[in-house]
Parts: structure tokens; sequence; C-alpha cells
């Protein structure tokens, strides 16, 4: 794989977003550093470079990396700013997704902070927005989150229908 033009080829096949394969490179030089401060300079100059080809997605995936290690300092006020920046730049695209998987990061930092009520208000938020928008990555989602609050509360047997749900959804590709 690693001779001649083989490994371009390999390169393109382990890139599931399609996005160039020396950006692709970067994002994933940053997620092998995603716990440690210098991912936000990674994230920072992908970032820069998706502005500069009008990738949307690019720029997405350092929100995505920038998101990751605020959740993972616990810093809810950068995930917020994240989100908003988010959602001007992803709306009405194919990638909103990544709006979805960060508004995600804010619900686990409130669940994870045991507050409870807050997470369930930004699920709330988030559902309602995701069927707004009829975007299925953000409506399965949120029966996955919506199936955890109800383990966290005992109640199993409801917990597998949302379950179900998000199992049916991926398995006819309308998660994709």
């Amino acid at each position: 794989l690693g001779f001649g033009g083989s490994s371009l080829h390999a390169q393109s096949n382990a890139n599931p977003y399609g996005i160039r394969n020396d950006l692709f490179d970067i994002y994933q030089r940053a997620e092998r550093v995603a716990d440690q401060p210098q991912v936000l300079k990674i994230a920072d100059s992908l970032f820069a470079i998706g502005n500069k080809i009008h990738d949307v997605q690019v720029q997405a995936m350092a929100y995505n990396l920038k998101g990751r290690y605020a959740l993972m300092t616990k810093d809810l006020a950068t995930l917020r700013h994240i989100q908003k920046n988010l959602e001007s730049l992803v709306r009405g695209t194919p990638h909103e997704w990544f709006l979805f998987h960060n508004w995600d990061r804010i619900f686990v930092y409130y669940l994870s902070q045991g507050q409870m009520a807050n997470a369930l208000n930004e699920l709330e938020r988030y559902q309602t927005t995701a069927a707004k928008y009829n975007n299925s990555y953000g409506i399965s989602l949120g029966w996955l989150n919506t199936g955890h609050i109800l383990c966290m509360q005992n109640m199993s047997a409801a917990a597998v229908d949302y379950y179900q749900k998000v199992l049916k959804a991926q398995l006819s590709g309308a998660d994709d």
C-alpha cells in the first residue's frame, strides 16, 4: 500500500468524508491529539483552509474537533459558541449533522454534570429542530438519547422502543 499510486488509492478509501486527502490527513492527526490543547491549533488551521477553499464540511470538521476537546475539558461556554457558529455554517447544507453532533455534546455535558433538567431541555430542543429540518441523523440521535435517559430512570422496557427505532433507521439507511 505504501508504494506508488496505490497509497493514494488506499487513503481515499479510508476517507469517509470525501474531502481532499491532505485535509483528511490533518483531521486524522488532530484526532490523535484530541485530548491535548494542540488540537485547537490544528483545528484552527483546518478551519482556515476550509474557509479559503469554501469547503463547509472541512470547516464543520474543524468545529467538531474543537467541540470534542471542549467536552473533554468540560467547557460549556465553548460548546455553546461552537453550536452557534455551526448553526449559521451548516444550516441548509448536507452537513447539518455536524450541528446535531455538537448538540449531543452539550446534552452529554449536562448529563455528566448531573444536570438532568438541562439535559432534557437540550434534548427537547434538538429533537424539535431535527424534526423541523427533517434531519434523520438528529432524529435518530434524539431517539438514542431518549433511550439513555429512560435507562437512567430504570425504564429499560421503554428505552428498548427508542433503541429499536435507532436500529431500524440505521438498517434502512435513513440515518446516513
